[in-house]
């Protein structure tokens, strides 16, 4: 697994932290905090097998070009709260 995290924001050995990597298949994987549900109101299509994640917009410098990024807006009415998660084991 490939660490796309910029070097200056690489966590010291054994920190946790925020991080982007690349797997074998070419996919991303994105570690941050899990998002709640003020910040999930207006998600569209997040399916009960997918996690959101909050990074730091600086996570994702040298990643993505400004062009390539789009904002998604919903007409849609905000969702009343989402209950808490179950704790992982």
């Amino acid at each position: 697994m490939k660490n796309l995290t910029p070097k200056h924001l690489h966590c010291d050995f054994g920190a946790s932290c925020p991080s982007i990597h690349e797997l074998p298949n070419g996919k991303l994987l994105i570690i941050g905090k899990a998002a709640m549900a003020p910040e999930l109101a207006g998600v569209p299509n997040l399916a009960d097998d997918e996690d959101a994640v909050i990074i730091e917009r600086e996570l994702l410098s040298g990643l993505v070009q400004p062009e390539s990024v789009s904002t998604v807006t919903t007409a849609a009415p905000r969702p009343p709260p989402l209950p808490p998660r179950p704790a992982r084991s």
